[in-house]
């Protein structure tokens, strides 16, 4: 029936007019009070914070947006940094801290992600941290305990240094179970002064421990050595600013009742059950990964070009000192420490034999 709103009761209350009868005005098109809906109950929201470190962002999720979580759990491989943060954060029951070795399926029993059960997924920085192993089957094993343990509809959200076409790459592996396209975007990488880096000016730079955006990485001051010295401002040599750039991706879990095949953008089809992906699909995941991990860094965007390796040796070249007569100079010297070490083990020989 068509629903005309009264107006609290006025002309189409249907109850008279201060509306006692029509409840809120609603009625019908034959003058029936239609029935208020009670409001939905409300609904747990959980989020799993993946390599959560000893990190404020967990804490940081509490405090913002009073009442959007009613549960964060947060996760790392180190027992050490976990018992830390359980005792850092004892008094508030809405953090929990769990032991779990991302690189391995975390269901199960003794298992922190439960399938299906959180709306929210959060990695900042863990992904990046699995693509340095030597094959893709840690990154596969991330995003498959990702995919598992999130709701119909639930969203995992990735922080990265790396391009949105790597990542949208690799979830869009048809039996991870996201909705396709995976939404990227990029922000500005905030940009740290020298002091805060402990790298200049009088004084030097000491860090502040409780802001979790001063950090000392000494392999961060190295890259940007080797980036300024050999004047790429910044690039990685394949056109992507690894240094300027942050990427958010944000990938939605599809309803597991949905029966659809997809095609992954690697040009393979995949068959999407009812269930989220098994230990078995794991390994196709991890398959998937490494074809598009050699693809990438080898092919599409390889990081260490012939221009790019001889701009490194000549940067270190010159920190080290080693350019002009110099560079020819401790050639020269090399070369008469390694005639010293033949001339002397020549002679080694020759006494070692007289002996015998």
């Amino acid at each position: 029936p068509k629903v005309v709103n009264g107006g609290g009761g006025g002309t189409g209350g249907g109850g008279g007019g201060d509306g006692g009868d029509g409840g809120d005005g609603t009625t019908s098109a034959d003058g029936a009070a239609a029935p208020t809906p009670p409001p939905p109950p409300p609904r747990d929201r959980r989020i799993a914070v993946l390599g959560c470190g000893t990190s404020r962002l967990s804490e940081q999720l509490c405090m913002d947006q009073e009442g959007a979580w009613s549960e964060v759990m947060s996760c790392d491989y180190d027992p050490g940094c976990i018992a830390h943060m359980r005792t850092l954060h004892q008094a508030d029951p809405s953090m929990r801290w769990e032991v779990a070795d991302l690189s391995q399926p975390c269901q199960g029993p003794n298992g922190c992600l439960i399938n299906g059960y959180f709306d929210a997924v959060l990695d900042k920085g863990t992904l990046d941290a699995m693509l340095c192993d030597t094959m893709g089957s840690a990154s596969a094993s991330l995003a498959c305990n990702a995919s598992r343990t999130l709701v119909n509809g639930g969203i995992y959200v990735i922080v990265s240094l790396h391009p949105p076409e790597l990542l949208q790459a690799l979830l869009s592996v048809p039996v991870l179970g996201f909705e396709q396209p995976v939404h990227c975007t990029t922000i500005p990488r905030k940009k740290r002064s020298k002091a805060a880096k402990g790298g200049g000016g009088a004084g030097g730079g000491a860090t502040d421990p409780t802001d979790p955006t001063d950090s000392s990485d000494a392999a961060d001051a190295m890259m940007a050595m080797l980036l300024e010295q050999a004047g790429a401002s910044g690039e990685s040599g394949s056109g992507l600013n690894y240094e300027g750039d942050v990427s958010v991706v944000v990938a939605r879990r599809m309803k597991r009742s949905m029966e659809r095949r997809m095609e992954g953008s690697d040009g393979s089809v995949g068959s999407l059950g009812s269930s989220s992906p098994s230990v078995a699909d794991g390994v196709a995941v991890g398959a998937a990964h490494d074809a598009i991990l050699e693809r990438w860094f080898t092919e599409a965007h390889p990081l260490l070009t012939k221009e790019r390796e001889g701009a490194i040796r000549r940067a270190w070249e010159r920190k080290c000192g080693k350019g002009g007569e110099g560079g020819a100079t401790t050639a020269t010297t090399a070369a008469n420490a390694a005639n010293a070490a033949n001339t002397a083990n020549a002679a080694n020989t020759a006494n070692a034999a007289n002996t015998a």
